[in-house]
């Protein structure tokens, strides 16, 4: 075998061994994203307004009603006081990371989703705060939602924050899933009317 053929298979060999590897650090990066996402969900859920936390004490430390424990109390604790109800929205961002990781996306789209994800985060507490939604009994949106809409509407008025935090979400949740909506919208709508038309003819 030549010298030059050698290299190439060396090459390729190494090639493969590290789309290998970057597939086994993607699986274990989505396997470590889920088990956040689901503790997470269980802290949310369980959350406890009279467990010890940063928000709240009491002199017996062991009353914790939080089914992730004293982690979990004080992780529901600061996700509902900076991001209010929006912190389930946190929970399914992490669900959607987790599945692309899972996949074997690429390392480069999947770190690029998890830049965007902050941006998605921040914008779902901004649009949770401007709509007053809130079944957590909490402050809407949080701390985050709610600075960011007392700025913004000081600045351009309900209509131009929620021209702002809907673009936003939108972008973020495109840049995230890496799916388009208005062509998902499209084709919801064409076959929507092609199994119509084919059910009359």
């Amino acid at each position: 075998m030549k010298p030059s053929n050698m290299r190439s298979k060396k090459k390729n060999d190494w090639d493969d061994d590290l789309e290998d590897l970057n597939l086994y650090i993607s699986e274990s990066l989505g396997v470590v994203i889920t088990v956040v996402m689901i503790f997470f969900a269980i802290s949310l859920y369980s959350h406890h307004p009279h467990d010890n936390t940063p928000f709240y004490f009491i002199s017996d430390a062991y009353y914790i009603k939080n089914w992730g424990g004293s982690l979990g109390a004080n992780v529901s604790a600061v996700l509902y006081h900076f991001l209010g109800f929006a912190a389930y929205f946190l929970v399914g961002a992490l669900g959607m990371l987790a599945y692309m990781f899972l996949l074997g996306y690429r390392r480069g789209r999947s770190w690029a989703s998890l830049l965007m994800l902050p941006v998605c985060i921040a914008s779902a507490a901004l649009i949770v705060a401007l709509y007053n939604i809130d079944f957590v009994h909490g402050e809407p949106g949080g701390m985050i939602g709610f600075m960011l809409n007392t700025y913004l509407s000081s600045k351009v008025g309900f209509y131009g924050t929620a021209m702002i935090g809907w673009a936003l979400l939108w972008v973020s949740i495109v840049m995230v899933l890496r799916v388009s909506i208005v062509r998902s919208v499209v084709s919801l709508i064409k076959n929507a009317i092609t199994s119509r038309v084919t059910f009359f003819f």
